[in-house]
């Protein structure tokens, strides 16, 4: 309803319509010649791009005085994102970063992964580049790993070192050396605390192959007489030969069967009655 003067009755009725900046309509009002426009839709909102949020400041033309059909675009502040940066080490986040689009990331203090018995590792770099973020990311650490190598020492029997071989983890140890001659002893292998090393001994660690042996036992006595025939005042040597020749306790002790027949000093035998 007008209340006033036929002069000042309104003549024109304009069309107002409100956009946003993709050019979608938002809403569309109908405002007297002179009026003010008001937008009764909901706040208008951008989408975020990869780069930048967009927060809506307002509009791009006064809403007051509409003398003619108005188009009126909504307007937005462009903010500048920001991304999260993790870098991770053998699983474990070393460092986090909050990084602007763009922009570069801090390299962290160069990681260290703890080797074990079977690998050493060592730093070369990262997965993926991080000089220019443009989204949340993770970046990994990376190693080489070098497989580690043990030394096989094999000691004589008084505990010098005479071979040492250097294998590699998980390896068999392969030909074994040959071990020092020791007189009146038979080498019987390598062993490291009660246990027999063989060539098919898998190497996982530093380890000490001590040559063993075992005394040779005497297994008889050769004579190169065994028949005599004397006479009282008489005398004879007798050659004993331990067997076998490599035994380690070769000596011998003489001694007479009957001592009324005939003694024995060691150096002969002499006859105490005709033979």
């Amino acid at each position: 309803v007008y209340v006033g003067t036929k002069e000042d009755l309104p003549t024109s009725l304009y069309t107002v319509t409100f956009k946003n900046d993709d050019r979608s309509v938002l809403d569309t009002v109908s405002v007297v010649e002179g009026g003010t426009a008001v937008y009764t839709g909901k706040v208008p909102t951008k989408e975020s791009s990869a780069q930048y949020n967009y927060e809506f400041t307002g509009w791009n033309t006064s809403l007051e005085n509409i003398t003619a059909d108005t188009t009126i675009t909504a307007v937005y502040e462009s903010i500048l994102r920001s991304y999260t940066v993790q870098f991770v080490s053998d699983g474990i986040v070393i460092s986090e970063q909050i990084v602007n689009y763009g922009e570069g990331a801090v390299e962290p203090e160069e990681p260290v992964k703890e080797g074990n018995e079977q690998y050493t590792y060592t730093f070369t770099g990262w997965d993926k580049s991080f000089n220019n973020i443009t989204g949340d990311i993770v970046v990994n650490a990376v190693f080489s790993e070098t497989i580690n190598v043990y030394n096989v020492s094999f000691e004589d029997r008084d505990g010098n070192i005479f071979e040492t071989y250097t294998c590699a983890y998980g390896s068999e140890i392969g030909s074994l050396p040959t071990a020092p001659e020791i007189g009146g002893y038979e080498f019987i292998g390598y062993y490291n605390n009660g246990v027999e090393i063989t060539e098919a001994t898998v190497v996982i660690g530093d380890m000490v192959a001590k040559a063993t042996y075992m005394a040779i036992e005497v297994t008889g006595v050769k004579i190169d007489k065994t028949n005599l025939k004397m006479t009282v005042g008489e005398k004879a040597t007798l050659t004993a030969t331990v067997m076998p020749e490599n035994a380690l306790n070769k000596s011998i002790v003489w001694s007479s069967s009957d001592e009324s027949v005939f003694t024995n000093s060691g150096e002969y035998i002499k006859p105490l009655i005709d033979t």
